[in-house]
């Protein structure tokens, strides 16, 4: 009986398929656990959340935020399979470029890319690089609008805090915008003095994504830091909302 129960549950929580999938024939939906995306890195290993889904309402709603973006690359710090990459093909950005350290994710997000090119051959050019984030002198020239979900426990967020610190400091003629999507750590970018907060809110998923959900919930918060340059456009109105954290490590939201 429970074994059923089980598998009943297995195939009701992670195999529907995502909608964004069935549109572009792409497959971003299967969840992906600790053990399957373990490195061998006990330091990563150990502050890895596991790989989560994005949903694409709330990840246009942040893209449609950012200035500038033909003259942007857009990159997404542990890409998994390439959903939010798959979205930002949608907008003028130069290239979109995921960075994961997990093999199989990896390949998936280039497998993505190559149904996405065929389908969409004016879209901009998606891949993935198998490559640590953490390390700036990895990332693309020129400015830079970047995706980051709450993949990662605080140890991990404070190296990444410090590699977007060492590329302002290379880099003082260039732009970066971050969106921090479920934005768990957020005190530890508030506290950067290489950040400022752009903009925060709160987007409700659609009905249609809601079919698709691993988890409960129905709305994702996220807040847009960038670096701070003389001249860059005005903050936007609410920019500085106050969030919470509603679980530790797993779950954010603004205040309502």
């Amino acid at each position: 009986m429970f074994t059923r129960l089980k598998r009943h549950l297995k195939k009701h929580f992670f195999t529907r398929t995502h909608p964004l999938d069935k549109q572009l024939g792409i497959e971003t939906t299967r969840f992906v656990g600790r053990r399957r995306s373990a490195t061998g890195n006990d330091e990563l290993d150990k502050n890895n959340v596991g790989y989560g889904c994005s949903q694409p309402s709330v990840i246009r709603a942040a893209i449609e935020r950012i200035p500038d973006n033909p003259k942007r690359t857009f990159m997404d710090i542990g890409c998994g399979k390439g959903r939010v990459l798959a979205v930002g093909t949608e907008y003028p950005f130069r290239e979109t470029v995921g960075y994961d350290i997990v093999p199989e994710l990896v390949d998936r997000t280039n497998a993505n890319g190559k149904i996405i090119a065929g389908r969409f051959p004016t879209r901009p050019p998606m891949r993935a690089t198998l490559a640590d984030a953490m390390d700036c002198a990895n990332w693309p020239e020129g400015d830079i609008a970047m995706f980051l979900y709450n993949s990662f426990r605080a140890p991990i967020v404070a190296k990444f805090v410090a590699a977007i610190e060492d590329w302002d400091k290379r880099n003082p003629d260039r732009s970066l915008y971050l969106i921090y999507c479920n934005p768990v750590h957020f005190a530890l970018l508030d506290a950067s003095p290489s950040l400022e907060r752009f903009a925060t809110d709160m987007v409700q998923y659609t009905n249609e994504e809601l079919t698709s959900l691993h988890s409960e919930n129905t709305a994702d918060t996220f807040i847009i830091y960038r670096v701070k340059r003389a001249g860059d456009v005005p903050v936007l109105p609410g920019h500085n909302r106050e969030v919470r954290v509603t679980v530790p490590d797993l779950g954010a939201d603004m205040v309502m």
